[in-house]
């Protein structure tokens, strides 16, 4: 394990990245966690023993929030996200794929809403989709319903994108990802969490 630096007091946010051979999107996908406005983070990733030149490329930021762990033997999704959790000192929780971008004020407008509204245990977003060269494309998704609806939503689909929210630690269940649920590990925990806490997308 490599640790590229230890805190002198906690973090208010964790964000977990899993990472598995990743190489051409990773390096982009950091980028815009460390430009973030809100920089009170940590950065965990966990390489699920990549081929390729995946974690050479997070090696290369030099950036003492970004704390690399690696798996002895691939163990999959589950298996990285949790053992990110394990190590994870913020009080709020970020999910995020090492293929997927962040708004500049993503965490920033997050964190401020989740503070003034602690009945909110996940709070995920307005989703822009773009292509494989990261050009914005026509579709986007407005997940616009009201926080009541969202439980009943939730029987049907998964009405959040894992990369998008935010969650209060004490809203994670104890085992946190559910094993066997490899597929739908993020469904399951949003499910999971609706069960407890208001959830919402914020706009």
């Amino acid at each position: 394990m490599l640790v590229y630096c230890s805190f002198m007091t906690n973090p208010e946010l964790s964000i977990i990245m899993p990472l598995y051979n990743n190489e051409k999107y990773v390096g982009e996908a950091i980028g815009s966690l460390l430009a973030q406005s809100f920089g009170d983070f940590e950065l965990i990733v966990v390489n699920d023993c990549s081929t390729d030149s995946s974690l050479e490329v997070v090696k290369n930021f030099n950036d003492p929030r970004i704390k690399i762990l690696n798996n002895e033997v691939n163990e999959g999704i589950v298996y990285s996200r949790n053992k990110g959790l394990e190590v994870a000192q913020g009080k709020f929780i970020a999910p995020f794929d090492s293929d997927d971008v962040a708004m500049p004020e993503k965490f920033m407008r997050q964190i401020a809403y989740l503070k003034k509204h602690p009945e909110i245990g996940l709070l995920g977003s307005w989703v822009l989709l773009i292509n494989q060269e990261g050009h914005t494309m026509k579709q986007h998704w407005k997940l616009n319903a009201n926080q009541n609806m969202v439980p009943s939503l939730m029987l049907f689909k998964n009405y959040f994108t894992h990369s998008a929210i935010i969650l209060r630690r004490d809203a994670i269940p104890k085992e946190g990802y559910k094993s066997g649920f490899d597929m739908v590990e993020d469904y399951k925990l949003c499910c999971d969490v609706a069960r407890k806490w208001k959830v919402w997308n914020f706009p």
